[in-house]
């Protein structure tokens, strides 16, 4: 047997020798984040050992170790300022990669929010990572990571409003078919294989106990899934926004490590996922990061000069899904991106931090996907892409995506430019809305039921449109 001290939090526990020291972190509790599932591709599960940095998907555990820890991966979730009062709802949207855990008073005021790191990036930026990991019997580990997660914004939310989590009486949960059959210990080899159907199919209430054994009394919503990847989290989007009360024609998209959209009115609703893969939120891009202290999140040009904003301010570490999406838009403006996606001259925002010609081909990937979601929805619905009348950017990629840079790539069609709209969480205002409204649930399921679902890899058109979406715009000469 090996000792690992981990730090900083001063932490030792004892595994066998020859253990990879990933799975080691993992089984006490701690995620490093390993977007590429452990596979040493991705460089970003780097840790200090013994004073020298190793990743640790490549590390074996041979003799006793002192691991230190990235401050970003320790299990501290701080919630913000709470405010007076005792709370009786909790609202969750699990997010591929953010957990986001709202209070609520008995009268539905949010009280206080707390958000954290999804531990489950430590098995795989993406879902089907996580699927992948589960049939090799990691599933009761992903399961146990979301749950500790959980517990942990649970306590901090409630310590911060001076509540008992056993007072706690109604707990609504969202998120894709995968999370959500995770969270619920539930397999997902429904997910691994055509035909993809789901599980959830029907709104439920059931005891949060085994799931959250924090709130004992609880009881917990079950809430239904439209199709195998399309999950209860589009569905809070959907809920949240009254799209099936629209009278204007519009497009929802909630872009994140997975690309999920709507499109209709009252008149009817259609739904697609695409598979958009992590690129966007920072995986998979050599300097990519998550939006954090230290990520570039804008890049602009003037006067021919770059220019970029960094979170936090100070040295640049990297930069997120919003400063990716703006740079490349500033580079193919400036002529430094072919058509075909080719980099022509060197992509260098400092003299550290660069996009590379892979970086390019990853985020051409991510936009094909959703543009030709986006386009063959249009179609299927019998539209053009100018009678749709409003644009809904959800989730915290999208809100913090600059609806120009989006267009200028092709991630969306340029005639919705002006119709482009940032709504922030709208899965977690959605599972706010179950948690507050005791008829939601019923709403839910009305509307699992009434949305239509888009399978786009069974669309005859579909090979060819997503490789005309991964093309660019040239600069015009």
């Amino acid at each position: 047997m090996a000792v690992l001290t981990v730090l900083p939090d001063g932490r030792q526990f004892s595994v066998p020798a020859g253990t990879g020291l990933l799975n080691a972190l993992r089984q006490a509790g701690f995620y490093p984040d390993a977007p590429c599932g452990g596979l040493g591709k991705c460089g970003k599960c780097r840790v200090s050992v013994n004073c020298a940095e190793v990743l640790a998907c490549q590390t074996v555990v041979e003799t006793d170790m002192t691991v230190l820890l990235p401050a970003s991966h320790g299990p501290d979730f701080p919630a913000s300022a709470g405010k007076p009062g005792t709370g009786a709802l909790l609202a969750f949207d699990i997010g591929t990669t953010t957990v986001v855990c709202y209070l609520l008073s008995e009268a539905g005021e949010i009280l206080t929010t707390a958000s954290a790191l999804n531990p489950q990036t430590a098995f795989g930026a993406d879902v089907v990572s996580r699927i992948r990991a589960a049939l090799a019997g990691e599933g009761s580990a992903l399961t146990a990571a979301i749950r500790r997660c959980m517990e942990a914004l649970v306590r901090s939310v409630c310590e911060a409003s001076s509540t008992d989590p056993a007072a706690i009486r109604r707990v609504a949960v969202v998120g894709n078919s995968c999370m959500q059959q995770l969270f619920l210990g539930l397999p997902v080899e429904n997910l691994a294989r055509p035909p993809f159907d789901p599980l959830l199919r029907q709104a439920k209430t059931v005891a949060c106990g085994p799931a959250l054994p924090c709130c004992p009394a609880a009881e917990l919503l079950l809430v239904p899934d439209i199709a195998g990847f399309l999950g209860a989290d589009i569905l809070g989007c959907v809920l949240a926004e009254n799209l099936q009360e629209a009278e204007e024609l519009t497009l929802l998209l909630d872009i994140g490590t997975n690309g999920e959209m709507v499109l209709g009115s009252r008149k009817g609703l259609l739904a697609c996922a695409t598979a958009a893969g992590p690129a966007l939120e920072g995986a998979g891009i050599h300097f990519g990061m998550r939006g954090t202290a230290g990520a570039i999140d804008r890049v602009w040009a003037e006067n021919g000069d770059l220019h970029f904003h960094v979170i936090g301010g100070g040295e640049p570490k990297g930069l997120c899904g919003s400063g990716l999406i703006d740079a490349v838009a500033v580079f193919l403006e400036a002529g430094q991106i072919n058509r075909r996606g080719r980099v022509k001259s060197d992509l260098r925002l400092t003299e550290q931090i660069f996009l590379s010609q892979e970086d390019i081909r990853q985020v051409q990937l991510a936009k094909g996907a959703i543009r030709a979601g986006i386009e063959l929805l249009a179609e299927q619905m019998g539209v053009k892409m100018e009678e749709i009348q409003r644009v809904f950017l959800a989730g915290a990629f999208g809100s913090a995506l600059n609806p120009a840079s989006a267009c200028r790539i092709g991630l969306i069609p340029e005639e919705l430019l002006e119709k482009i709209t940032s709504v922030g969480n709208a899965a977690g205002a959605g599972a706010i809305r179950l948690a507050r409204d005791e008829s939601a649930l019923a709403l839910a399921q009305t509307l699992a039921e009434r949305i239509r679902p888009i399978e786009l890899s069974s669309l005859p058109g579909f090979p060819r449109r997503f490789a005309k979406s991964m093309e660019f715009r040239e600069a015009k000469s």
